[in-house]
């Protein structure tokens, strides 16, 4: 149960009406007429919300590697925090895109993987170590830049970055997946 209350259209001041009729152009609402994800506590804060959505979007559609692994480092990064509603609808298209249920279900058990793609591997190794050690080790760094190169190595970074705070976010206010989850991956930790 989220511990925000539902926002409805209505609810919203010229500037949060603004984002929400910009966000309602690539998703839809919730049957209660909620926002979902975290773009409900985002709203809280139009500008927030504004750098957010850009940020997000360009992770999504302009970076400089295939579709399957930003959806490689969201599931990592959603295993991490057990952030239920990342989880949830990243597998999805992390399928669709074309990593292998195997590998999801070595992220989701908390277990390296059987990889038979080396980008794979390398992705799941640098952001893996980012994430345990808060570093990178010259190994790993040279390792992931063969596959990825500079600016894949940044991208990758504050993909995993980025998607720490939509977990953070969704966590801190325990917003709940989409109402097509008939259960959670990871249970609510007790309050």
């Amino acid at each position: 149960m989220s511990r925000l209350p539902t926002t409805t259209a209505d609810q919203l001041n010229d500037k949060q009406r603004e984002l929400f009729d910009r966000m309602l152009q690539t998703r839809a609402l919730r049957s209660d007429g909620d926002i979902g994800g975290p773009f409900d506590a985002w709203i809280l804060n139009p500008e927030l919300m504004k750098r957010c959505m850009g940020i997000g979007l360009m992770f999504e559609q302009r970076v400089s590697f295939e579709r399957k692994f930003v959806k490689l480092v969201i599931l990592i990064v959603a295993r991490q925090w057990r952030a239920n509603y990342p989880w949830f609808v990243h597998t999805k298209y992390a399928l669709e895109e074309g990593l292998p249920q195997s590998v999801i279900d070595g992220i989701y058990e908390q277990r390296e993987p059987q990889f038979t793609d080396l980008k794979e591997q390398a992705c799941y190794a640098y952001v893996r170590e980012l994430l345990d050690t808060h570093q990178v080790s010259d190994a790993t760094y040279k390792q992931t830049r063969e596959h990825f190169g500079e600016v894949g190595l940044a991208e990758l970074a504050n993909l995993a970055g980025f998607y720490c705070m939509v977990a953070m976010t969704l966590n801190t206010f325990r917003i709940p997946p989409p109402e097509a989850a008939s259960e959670f991956p990871f249970p609510e930790l007790e309050p």
